[in-house]
């Protein structure tokens, strides 16, 4: 909010994804106008979340996964559409970010491995 009280032009929100989800936990209130307000909202994320929920005790659905706020491409869900997307591979070979060194430890003792 701006010092006057009113919305912010825009809101920031990297790390987006842990907006996703059930919309009553506390991540999900930036999506709410009445606890941040803003006339528009940017969110940024290295891991876009796409999924449903376990069903919540007593919600009337029978059992069956409740659909949540997920990152999906939808120009009128709560995230929108994806503005601009950069993979890993493409960010690696345009030198943007350095390869990720893999190390791998086969441990072949009985003994630790019962560990």
């Amino acid at each position: 909010m701006t010092s006057g009280g009113a919305p912010a032009g825009i809101r920031i929100a990297p790390g987006t994804h842990r907006a996703s989800g059930r919309g009553s936990k506390p991540w999900a209130a930036i999506h709410d106008n009445t606890k941040v307000p803003a006339d528009r909202r940017l969110g940024m994320t290295a891991r876009p979340r796409v999924w449903e929920a376990p069903p919540e005790p007593g919600n009337g659905s029978g059992g069956a996964p409740v659909v949540v706020a997920g990152m999906d491409d939808d120009r009128d869900g709560r995230f929108g559409e994806v503005a601009y997307k950069l993979t890993l591979s493409q960010a690696r070979n345009l030198g943007l970010v350095a390869g990720l060194p893999v190390v791998r430890v086969d441990v072949t003792d009985p003994e630790l491995q019962a560990a």
